[in-house]
């Protein structure tokens, strides 16, 4: 249809060089992205969420504030992480999950 889907990424977020954002996503501020991390499509990362190294968010993925996705870890479509959570090293979260407020997944 010719419509361009911008991404969105505030100027005081930190976000690597190496790391990889697709169309439609929005970076708020003070969230940190690591190297070789990849945000698909159309996904939201709230402030104050962390990233780290090789972790995969998939496409249309929430991610509340304060929130802090540890290295290798892939989460699926769709999900929905509250705000405060941990998602410990190399775990994977399956399509459509919904993470309460102040979880930490082991």
């Amino acid at each position: 249809m010719g419509y361009n889907i911008i991404t969105l990424i505030s100027n005081e977020a930190t976000v690597s060089k190496y790391a990889s954002i697709k169309q439609g996503s929005v970076i708020f501020p003070h969230a940190v992205i690591e190297p070789n991390a990849m945000i698909g499509n159309n996904c939201i990362i709230c402030a104050n969420v962390t990233i780290n190294h090789d972790a995969i968010i998939h496409d249309d993925c929430l991610i509340y504030s304060n929130t802090v996705i540890r290295p290798n870890v892939i989460i699926y479509e769709l999900t929905r992480i509250g705000s405060n959570c941990t998602v410990t090293f190399g775990k994977e979260i399956e399509e459509g999950s919904d993470i309460k407020d102040g979880e930490v997944v082991i």
